[in-house]
């Protein structure tokens, strides 16, 4: 199934990945992926994977963040970012992978709000870094899917340019927030 990453990060033209397991998970505890691999993988051109080195035992974003949470206490938020879709197909974590296996992941691992994004910065980077050319808020859609699958708070981003636009979304409850990150960078006076 597809790879269940923690880091990926490119050197050159090559890309690598430490991996925390593959989807479907064998055991059904509720882990998005198989226990951690700690293996470092290098992602080649066709998308398949070679293991570079083994045994790395990286920490898992499950450990990670139940150390977080130990470490700031239960009235401590913590917002993490996923994923809904990687826009890779079967290459990548889908939409249906990030229903089925992320959300219940972050739920058990005590998270209180997801921030959910789209794309892959270096294999689809037209859904972090979104085409002029694409309608404004085209993904808001996934992250509805994702707001109705958990009891959480989602923050919805993407390519959302003005408040009106916003409380559209809020309106309609595909998140409840709005995140206006590059657009105000882009015009910190956008009313």
């Amino acid at each position: 199934g597809p790879l269940m990453i923690d880091v990926e990060f490119g050197r050159g033209r090559s890309l690598f990945a430490l991996a925390q397991g593959v989807f479907p998970p064998g055991a059904g505890d509720g882990s998005p992926a198989s226990e951690n691999t700690g293996q470092l993988l290098s992602v080649n051109a066709d998308g398949s994977v070679s293991i570079i080195a083994d045994g790395l035992n990286q920490p898992t974003s499950m450990e990670i963040i139940q150390k977080m949470r130990d470490a700031v206490g239960p009235d401590f938020p913590i917002l993490v970012r996923i994923d809904s879709d990687q826009l890779l197909g079967d290459k990548g974590i889908t939409l249906k992978d990030t229903i089925k296996h992320v959300v219940p992941a972050m739920e058990k691992a005590g998270v209180d709000c997801l921030d959910v994004s789209q794309g892959d910065i270096l294999r689809s980077g037209e859904g972090i870094l979104i085409p002029l050319y694409y309608p404004r808020g085209c993904y808001m859609d996934y992250t509805a899917q994702i707001k109705q699958a958990t009891k959480l708070p989602v923050i919805g981003v993407g390519r959302i340019v003005d408040l009106d636009m916003a409380e559209q979304f809020l309106q309609e409850e595909k998140a409840d927030m709005i995140f206006l990150g590059r657009q105000l960078t882009s015009d910190p006076d956008t009313p």
